[in-house]
């Protein structure tokens, strides 16, 4: 707890007797010398402060600093409880004991997942490879982890490119009710347009629509034009998502989730 400054010198500031020195006057800025016995260690020390203030002073600065910084370290606490429990809601408890350095991870899926860090560029990841077991979601969701626990300010949503796609249809049909997402009706599938990370598992997987393709292509071109970052797993490969999205809208999905926006690695 930091001591009052004084605008003059500690001498000359007067000590403060109730029957000569008003107390009445709440903008009275006229500092005394108060008498104080700290309610922690019994300690009698001087303080020197308005009235106002002298009145809410009740330690000595050695434990005034020693409280603050017990009630900050509880609040640290509180929020990094608080964190971790919002991670519990987001990652499957399949992927909840990742170790990061398990051989069986693909070597290059494991570097670019210990190397991404947003903050630096801004750019998501994307990890594609037709060979399944080599730990794309699960290294996409460590690095994930990693990142949200580290900046409280950031939010984010995963979910998988088939339940992305019937969501926003359902939303699109009135399906969505007004208690299962805020709005409802078409307002619902900007529910994906919001969070700082979106990551989209197994991108591509399944047929879809050529209104279901407008959508998530109107998802992709808000979020890169806001500097949100999606980040992607999929099982095909570049020629493959081509061939998957030849529609009027494919060429602009593909850009959007490619290196123009994201690190990737192909496999």
């Amino acid at each position: 707890m930091k001591e009052l400054e004084t605008a003059k010198p500690e001498s000359t500031v007067p000590d403060y007797n109730a029957t000569e020195h008003s107390s009445t006057n709440p903008f009275d800025q006229t500092k005394y010398r108060f008498p104080l016995t700290c309610i922690k260690c019994g300690e009698q020390v001087t303080i020197i402060a308005t009235f106002d203030r002298a009145q809410h002073r009740k330690y000595c600065d050695p434990c005034g600093t020693a409280i603050e910084a017990k009630r900050a370290e509880t609040e640290r606490q509180r929020l990094q409880e608080q964190r971790e429990a919002a991670w519990m809601h987001i990652q499957p408890p399949l992927y909840r004991d990742t170790n990061i350095d398990d051989p069986r991870l693909h070597s290059e899926i494991v570097t670019a997942a210990k190397q991404w860090n947003p903050s630096d560029d801004g750019r998501g990841l994307l990890f594609s490879s037709r060979r399944s077991g080599i730990g794309k979601t699960r290294c996409m969701f460590w690095a994930l982890q990693r990142y949200f626990m580290q900046d409280d300010d950031c939010s984010l949503m995963a979910v998988t490119h088939g339940a992305l796609c019937e969501f926003m249809r359902a939303a699109a049909m009135g399906e969505i009710q007004r208690h299962d997402c805020v709005g409802g009706g078409r307002d619902a599938a900007k529910k994906y347009h919001r969070p700082s990370i979106l990551f989209i598992d197994d991108f591509g997987r399944g047929k879809f629509t050529d209104f279901q393709n407008s959508e998530l292509f109107e998802l992709l071109e808000h979020r890169t034009a806001k500097g949100l970052i999606t980040c992607i797993t999929t099982n095909y490969s570049a020629g493959d998502r081509a061939a998957k999205f030849a529609s009027n809208d494919g060429d602009a999905i593909l850009r959007r989730i490619g290196s123009e926006f994201n690190n990737v690695v192909h496999l």
